[in-house]
């Protein structure tokens, strides 16, 4: 049986570089092309008719993202399979959340730790993201190495960063415990460090505490929270 025939759509737009379509605001035509298009399938092209251009877009973004103002004259060609790439690997809205500049061979997300307040949501940011963002972890294993990474090599983003994934990796040190879970990891933190923030915790947090603490846990492991 034949494949059904695609809906095109059509939208007449003042004459401006297709780029300019797809880049980040205060471009006004961009966030009615984003619900305009979103679920189609993907090509592109444009004419010019008495000034003005005929968009027809088949795409399949369904988000198309906010490159920054740097990479804003880069061509759809040359960031569309890498955007394509994320979309099927990483959720899309939260793709959508973060601007993104073009470094040299793939799209670099630009993202600031999120301000929290419990090491649940510090736990939370890292492993499902807060505020519509990327998690942390993904953002650390995919960009956090790459130069520039997502901090933009930084020192004001980076050591937050690393003393935030200091707190996260020993609250996944206490879930590897027998006996112990992450939300048990999380209690056991919020009781015994009620006086600091999450922040001030991770400053203070010193590599041989932590190993001491951890051979206390482990010796009481029979002994659940």
């Amino acid at each position: 049986m034949a494949d059904p025939p695609r809906k095109h759509r059509k939208l007449n737009l003042p004459a401006q570089p297709i780029h300019s379509m797809f880049t980040a605001p205060p471009i006004p035509s961009l966030s009615q092309c984003r619900e305009e298009f979103v679920d189609e399938d993907s090509k592109l092209a444009c004419r010019n008719m008495e000034g003005t251009v005929t968009l027809v877009v088949t795409t399949q973004f369904t988000i198309l993202p906010q490159l920054g103002r740097l990479s804003q004259q880069v061509p759809v060609e040359t960031w569309s399979d890498n955007w394509t790439e994320l979309l099927q690997l990483y959720n899309p809205n939260q793709l959508g959340k973060h601007v993104w500049d073009w470094e040299g061979t793939q799209l670099v997300p630009h993202y600031d730790l999120q301000p929290v307040k419990t090491f649940e949501n510090a736990w939370k940011e890292n492993i499902q993201g807060l505020n519509g963002f990327l998690p942390f972890q993904i953002l650390q294993e995919r960009w956090g190495n790459s130069n520039p990474g997502w901090h933009r090599n930084d020192g004001a983003k980076k050591t937050p960063s690393s003393r935030r994934k200091k707190v996260t990796d020993f609250i996944e040190k206490l879930s590897l415990c027998p006996h112990w879970t992450v939300q048990q990891a999380l209690r056991f933190l919020q009781t015994h460090c009620t006086n600091m923030t999450v922040d001030k915790i991770a400053r203070n947090l010193k590599d041989e505490y932590l190993e001491k603490l951890m051979a206390a846990i482990k010796a009481k492991s029979s002994t659940s929270i």
